[in-house]
Parts: structure tokens; C-alpha cells; sequence
């Protein structure tokens, strides 16, 4: 048996990342034939759209609602086109991978690999980590070999570990929650895998400590939790960061963060991207710092937030919604099965989804 072609290498690696579909511009069908082809034996749909700005934009939302990479082909003459969606994975941490089957200019702003025979395997691998790496972004891949070629026989090399977070970062961090009183967590989209809730509802509970997520952490923790005080701008959310003496950002993009922050209270951060104005600051995987954190709050003394007084600002979430547009979004979800995922376009029409869609676990 010969060996894999360029393009069941590159099929071989997304599949195993967990993509399940290939959405193919306008165009690119023909310049990327083998790389359909191969798709298609190793159990990844052929995707059609109208155009490459399609393509990339829904693999980009795919892979935000998967975790897994999205995967779109487009002609190299229309990368360009694609501009936008590769902005919005930058922006929402969405895992993409933006495929070429033939030369093209690198676009400005986007991470990029080129794809040869001799090391399609490497560059394809080198790929994917770069966009699941956290907080997840977008990555042009360029295929500059025969798709039809033979790929060389790579030596395996091991995944790269998590790089070590610095313990005196960790220390600080440390020493702020342990002398809060009254600490409210803020999660933030880095929050969404399963392995960063866990330990975010762990910290919240063992501090214990209420929680605020941004948008794109709905459901990182159910709503229905007893600490979970809703989005940015819920009455509840804002009462508890008036009556904070600290905040901790989990996972909070810098895209995220409010322009002007609803309380005075210093701010500490936990998550793979810096936080300008944290007061402490431990950046690097979020699972791990959190994991590592808990052993250096042990002994500490239990966050001294009122039971009533926090379930006093849940009240005020759940208030009935006093707009026609809220009580329509309300009932809709009322009538929608679990799991439904809700979208809006717009600032209005976003922050009217976020306040009146109740989210559960991812």
C-alpha cells in the first residue's frame, strides 16, 4: 500500500481534532478535488457555500460552537473575502482553519503555516494546536504542495504540554482572594470547555463566591446555579460587583472586558491572555491555574457574602421582562427544547438575548 497523499495527511489530522465538516467556497472545489475526496472517505461532509466570506464564516461559528476546529477551503484568489470571518475567530475565540489549496498573498492579521510534502504532517499538526490554543483564534493554512502528492514519512513528535505558570503570579492571585471578603468571580469565554467550568464552579463554590459570565460564557455554568448572577448589565450581576471588594476575571478576553468597570474594587486575573490593570495577574492555561490555585487556599477563611443577599440579587434577574422584544425572547426560550442555542445580531438585539435567554451547561 502506497503512502497517504498531502491530502489524507491534512484530513487525518483535523478529522482527529474533532472537525466533522469541510465547507467549501465558491471555487475551490477544483483546486482541492483530492482534499474533497479524501474528506469524504475519511467520514468529513463536503460543505457547499456561495462563497468564500460563507465558507469561512460558518466554519468559524462551527468551530465556537463545537471546540472543535472549523474547517473552510477557499480559492486563494478569494482569501480576502474571508477577512472578516477570520476577524470574528480572532474576536471569539473560535477555533478555524482557513485552507488554501494553492498559493496566495498571507493575509495581514491572521497566524498562517504553509503546508509542504516533506512536513505536512508537522505544519497540519502545528496548525490545529495554534487554533485550539487558548482562548482558540483563527489560522490560514497554504498548501503549497501537490495535494495529490505522497506526503513524507514524519517521525511522530510529542504534544507540547502546557507551558508553566509562573508561581509567583499564582502567589499573588493567591494572596488577593485570601484576603477578600466579598471576591465576585467574572467568567469570561475561556471559561467554555468542560475542564475550565469544573474548576471555575470549584473556586466559586469553596471560596464560596458569586459569578458574572460575559456573553460568550453563558452556560459555562447554568443559570439555575444558586451563584450564578447573570450577564454584564443584569440588576443581579450589578449589585454584586457594587458590594465587591475584589474581582476575578477567569478567562475574560481583553474583547470582553467593559470599558468602564461598575465598581472600584481592584481587579486580579486567571487566563491565557493579559488583563492591562490587573491588579495580579497568572496568565497561561486557565484549567491549570485554577487547578494549581486551589492548594494555596486552603485554611483560608470562607468569603463572608450574605445567602440572602444573594439571593435577593437573583430575584431582581428574574424579574418579568418589561419590553414587548424581552417577553417575546422569554417566550421563545420558554418553548425551546434544551440546548437551543439563541443569536442575535446587533448590540440591541445581542444584549436583549443575553438578558432574557436563560443558558444552561454547555
Amino acid at each position: 500500500m502506497g503512502r497517504a497523499t498531502v491530502a489524507e495527511v491534512l484530513v487525518d489530522v483535523v478529522a482527529h481534532a474533532g472537525a466533522r465538516h469541510l465547507f467549501v467556497g465558491a471555487g475551490a472545489a477544483r483546486p482541492a478535488h483530492a482534499l474533497l475526496a479524501a474528506a469524504a472517505r475519511r467520514g468529513l461532509a463536503p460543505v457547499p457555500t456561495p462563497t468564500a466570506a460563507a465558507a469561512a464564516g460558518v466554519a468559524a461559528v462551527a468551530g465556537e460552537l463545537t471546540g472543535a476546529p472549523g474547517l473552510a477551503v477557499v480559492p486563494g484568489a478569494a482569501l480576502a473575502e474571508a477577512g472578516a470571518a477570520l476577524e470574528y475567530a480572532a474576536l471569539n475565540g473560535a477555533p478555524l482553519l482557513v485552507l488554501v489549496p494553492e498559493a496566495a498573498p498571507r493575509p495581514p492579521r491572521a497566524p498562517h503555516v504553509d503546508v509542504t510534502a516533506e512536513r505536512a504532517g508537522e505544519a497540519a499538526a502545528r496548525a490545529v494546536r495554534a487554533a485550539l490554543a487558548p482562548p482558540g483564534g483563527p489560522v490560514v493554512v497554504t498548501v503549497t504542495a501537490d495535494l495529490d502528492a505522497p506526503a513524507a514519512v514524519e517521525a511522530g513528535a510529542p504534544a507540547a504540554a502546557p507551558a508553566a505558570l509562573d508561581p509567583a503570579a499564582l502567589a499573588a492571585v493567591a494572596a488577593h482572594l485570601g484576603a477578600a471578603a466579598r471576591p465576585v468571580l467574572v467568567a469570561g469565554l475561556e471559561t467554555r470547555s468542560r475542564a475550565v467550568a469544573a474548576w471555575l464552579q470549584a473556586l466559586a463554590e469553596a471560596l464560596p463566591a458569586p459569578v458574572v459570565v460575559s456573553p460568550k460564557a453563558r452556560g459555562a455554568l447554568p443559570d439555575a446555579h444558586p451563584l450564578v448572577l447573570g450577564p454584564f448589565g443584569a440588576p443581579g450581576a450589578l449589585a454584586a460587583l457594587a458590594h465587591a471588594d475584589l474581582v476575578l476575571t477567569v478567562g475574560l478576553a481583553p474583547a470582553e472586558a467593559p470599558t468602564v468597570w461598575p465598581t472600584d474594587a481592584p481587579r486580579i486575573h486567571v487566563g491565557a491572555t493579559p488583563a492591562p490593570g490587573a491588579a495580579a495577574a497568572a496568565t497561561g492555561d486557565v484549567a491549570l491555574a485554577l487547578e494549581e490555585l486551589a492548594p494555596r487556599l486552603r485554611g483560608r477563611a470562607r468569603a463572608d457574602w450574605d445567602v440572602a443577599l444573594l439571593a435577593h440579587f437573583r430575584r431582581a434577574n428574574a424579574r418579568a421582562p418589561t419590553t414587548p422584544e424581552a417577553r417575546a425572547v422569554a417566550r421563545v426560550r420558554a418553548c425551546a427544547p434544551p440546548g437551543t442555542i439563541a443569536t442575535a445580531a446587533g448590540a440591541e438585539a445581542r444584549a436583549l438575548e443575553v438578558a432574557s435567554w436563560v443558558a444552561g451547561p454547555q
